[in-house]
């Protein structure tokens, strides 16, 4: 199990994308989310 560096600098840099976007995204679509939400409640309210 030898990897070269460039290898390794890829499998790295793809491992900190995904640890960077997947919170990212799940902040924007609780975002989205909660939006929903409170528009929906206004509607209720109103």
């Amino acid at each position: 199990m030898f990897q070269s560096e460039e290898e390794l600098f890829v499998d790295e840099h793809r491992k900190r994308c995904t640890s960077y976007f997947i919170p990212s995204f799940m902040g924007a679509v609780l975002i989205v989310i909660l939006q929903n939400e409170i528009s929906l409640m206004e509607v209720y309210l109103l």
